[in-house]
């Protein structure tokens, strides 16, 4: 009893010092949410926004929530390269969720997270974006329940050196070019409860980067349909550089191919330097050209 009583207190402890607030522009939410640290701040309302970057946590901020509630942050007119979000450098303990972003034209991500650490985005959903969610250099990032659908560029999420992570239940629909494009390496990410469908380019690419390798990244539970004939699409899977990592439980399935066979998609490829790795739990179904092509697999050091 005195237990509990303990945690309720510190529960309402926390509450008094976090400091509330509602918003419902662009401006009123980064007003409130560079105020300073210690921040929960919700949306009141939709928000159709013009030609600017919409909102910008602070930098070297912590502990700042924004909770969009459910409700819309669109983007009215074209405008490359603008955000409807951006976490700031050193910014750390950062929560966005419950929102919904449409329309955005920016090419480096309609929501764009940049050297922080310890995010939290949970239970977002983005609709005809150009890109989608990018992040670079977050440390320690958990993505949970995301949904992207119908985007015009160039991938859904494109993640930039995760040094470690979670991503966990994402939906991909209809994405031009690549469903997870991954920039330099990952380490220390799990990936699981993902399921793609109508992707125009490779699902997942982890290509190679001098310099850069990757290892201990779990890839779990992955439905990957409708891997369609085009230019681009070649693999549901295409791996580069990486060691002492788990691929477990994937389903890979290809819907009727266009095109020569030397065209059609693959389910999964590795490229160069893949070793210590497991893969296990694969079907791959309708794969009209081949369901593995091993083209680097001569430089591979092991392989389990």
């Amino acid at each position: 009893m005195i237990k509990r009583l303990f945690a309720v207190l510190f529960f309402f402890a926390i509450l008094q010092n976090a400091y509330a607030v509602d918003c419902d522009s662009c401006a009123s939410c980064q007003a409130n949410l560079t105020a300073g640290s210690n921040l929960y701040v919700t949306l009141a309302n939709n928000i159709n926004h013009s030609t600017s970057n919409c909102i910008a946590y602070g930098a070297s901020k912590s502990n700042i929530t924004f909770d969009c509630q459910g409700f819309i942050i669109a983007q009215s007119a074209v405008a490359s390269d603008k955000y409807a979000i951006t976490t700031s450098s050193s910014g750390h303990n950062l929560t966005i969720k419950n929102c919904n972003f449409v329309n955005w034209s920016a090419t480096a991500g309609a929501v764009y997270l940049f050297s922080s650490g310890d995010v939290i985005f949970y239970n977002n959903s983005f609709f005809n974006t150009k890109n989608s969610l990018a992040t670079f250099g977050t440390d320690n990032i958990n993505i949970s329940e995301l949904r992207i659908y119908n985007t015009s560029g160039y991938y859904g999420i494109q993640i930039t050196t995760i040094p470690r992570g979670l991503i966990n239940g994402v939906v991909m629909e209809n994405i031009k070019g690549n469903g997870f494009k991954i920039v330099r390496n990952l380490n220390d990410l799990v990936i699981e409860n993902v399921t793609m469908n109508n992707i125009t380019a490779d699902n997942f690419v982890l290509p190679y980067t001098a310099g850069y390798s990757s290892s201990n990244v779990t890839l779990r539970n992955w439905t990957i349909l409708n891997t369609t004939y085009s230019v681009s699409v070649r693999y549901g899977v295409s791996l580069s550089t990486i060691t002492n990592s788990l691929f477990d439980k994937f389903y890979i399935e290809s819907a009727s191919a266009g095109g020569t066979l030397d065209q059609r998609p693959t389910g999964i490829y590795f490229a160069s330097d893949v070793y210590n790795n497991t893969f296990s739990n694969f079907t791959m179904v309708n794969q009209k050209k081949r369901s593995l092509y091993a083209s680097g697999f001569e430089r591979s050091k092991a392989f389990k």
